[in-house]
């Protein structure tokens, strides 16, 4: 992962862990420290913001797994900046 990666999932933890989500953010930082290349990294957050339909969903649950891949996402346009 590059510094921008790095950056970007900082910045994600530290929103995550103040908003309350400590398990996003530690699978977050999970995901960083398995990849070793930023391909792999963008990999594994589309796995995990991928999500299935199921029977009984209102339609917002998709907001959970998606919030760390905006972060990310998020922290990575900003480095750009």
């Amino acid at each position: 992962m590059d510094d921008k990666d790095v950056f970007a999932v900082w910045l994600a933890d530290a929103v995550l862990q103040t908003s309350g989500d400590p398990i996003a953010a530690a699978s977050l930082n999970q995901m960083s420290e398995e990849a070793n290349t930023s391909a792999e990294f963008a990999a594994k957050l589309e796995e995990a913001a991928s999500q299935k339909k199921r029977p009984g969903d209102f339609g917002v649950e998709f907001i959970g797994p998606l919030l760390p891949l905006l972060l990310v996402t998020l922290g990575q346009e900003l480095w750009k900046s």
